[in-house]
């Protein structure tokens, strides 16, 4: 069994240093749907693709990703990392 999962990822302000930085400051999946054989996982797949391109806006996070894991995903929010 596979989960086929839509993931956003966003960007935070670093800091000033070196004319500003960006780091991943959390990652939160949005969609999720567990697929039985490869046949859903590239139906599934299409499906998630297309509702991207109808309405979910880009423009709001750092990037949109779908992808195909064997566990179900986690939301995860990262810790500000040091300037170095």
């Amino acid at each position: 069994m596979k989960h086929v999962n839509v993931i956003k990822t966003f960007r935070s302000y670093g800091g000033p240093e070196e004319g500003g930085w960006y780091y991943d400051s959390a990652r939160d999946v949005i969609a999720s749907a567990t697929a039985r054989s490869e046949k859903e996982v590239k139906e599934t797949v299409e499906l998630f693709t297309g509702l991207h391109k109808l309405g979910w806006d880009p423009n709001d996070c750092a990037s949109v990703k779908i992808t195909v894991t064997d566990e179900r995903p986690e939301d995860k929010i990262f810790e500000r990392p040091g300037y170095e």
